[in-house]
C-alpha cells in the first residue's frame, strides 16, 4: 500500500462511526503487528544463516 493510499484509508477510517472502528485494527495496531512479523522473520533468517540469537537481539 502506498503512502497516499494509506493516508486516504486512514482519513476515511477516522471519519467512521466508533461502532465501525471496532471492526478494524488501528494504524498503531497494524504497525505493531508488522513489526512483530518482521522480528520473527529476521530471527528465522538468522537461525538459517547461523547468526547467534544474542547478536540478533542487539541488531533488532
Amino acid at each position: 500500500m502506498t503512502a497516499d493510499a494509506w493516508d486516504s484509508w486512514a482519513d476515511e477510517y477516522d471519519q467512521e462511526p466508533a461502532g465501525l472502528r471496532a471492526q478494524h485494527p488501528s494504524k498503531a495496531a497494524l504497525k505493531r503487528e508488522w513489526h512483530r512479523s518482521a522480528v520473527v522473520e529476521l530471527e528465522e533468517l538468522g537461525e538459517l544463516h547461523g547468526v547467534s540469537p544474542e547478536l540478533l537481539r542487539v541488531v533488532i
